[in-house]
């Protein structure tokens, strides 16, 4: 058995060199990569998927909640004489009126219909030189609190003396209204966490023949 003379002159590729040289990939060293890809991807989510949950939460909330104004809110006037109701609603257009969507109404009893129906986040209800204003926290804290800061200065200035009244409170346990917030984020909470740590310790569940069943279970 002959073997071809090696050149004793000869010098061995470099390292760039056999890195460039084509060579043919196992389905063992594609596999390797594949895996090694995989985890890098996973060990990164489990840190950057809850930052981005609470970024965008906290985020949201701040630019929901930062610098609150009125903005084209809808409410009802109702007065014991017609006149009066226009002249309260078109002193308000003139003071702000880009802050509320007025209509006048015929009776008290519509207006705080509304108010309870969500129709209107406010109503005013004038009578001689006093006011009723109706609110309803419970359609929302922020809003009614918006809209009584707009109309209480304006009923006051009018030499009204204001009587507000909240149809539909907040319960004693929730003055704030949060429990909606907090309740969803615990269900973003329960629903990522219970997938975050099966794809950080179990990938073979979550493949999709396998997650779909799982994901319609959960």
């Amino acid at each position: 058995m002959s073997t071809a003379p090696t050149d004793p002159h000869s010098t061995p590729p470099s390292r760039r060199e056999a890195k460039l040289e084509p060579h043919e990939t196992s389905e063992q060293e594609i596999a390797a990569k594949r895996a090694k890809a995989e985890k890098i991807g996973r060990t990164v989510a489990v840190f950057i998927m809850p930052l981005m949950i609470v970024g965008m939460m906290i985020w949201g909330y701040l630019g929901a909640m930062h610098h609150q104004e009125a903005k084209n809110m809808p409410v009802a006037i109702t007065a014991s004489s017609s006149t009066a109701a226009e002249k309260f609603a078109e002193s308000l257009e003139e003071s702000d009126g880009d802050a509320v969507d007025i209509k006048i109404l015929d009776s008290a009893l519509e207006a705080r219909t509304q108010v309870t129906d969500r129709e209107v986040t406010a109503a005013v209800v004038l009578d001689d030189q006093s006011a009723t204003l109706y609110t309803a926290s419970g359609a929302g804290v922020s809003s009614s609190s918006a809209i009584t800061a707009v109309l209480t200065p304006a009923l006051a200035q009018q030499g009204f003396t204001v009587n507000s009244q909240d149809l539909v409170p907040l319960p004693a346990n929730d003055s704030m209204g949060m429990g909606a917030m907090l309740l969803s984020t615990a269900m973003i909470t329960a629903g990522y966490m219970p997938w975050s740590l099966a794809f950080s310790n179990s990938p073979e569940l979550l493949k999709r023949r396998r997650a779909l069943p799982l994901l319609a279970g959960w």
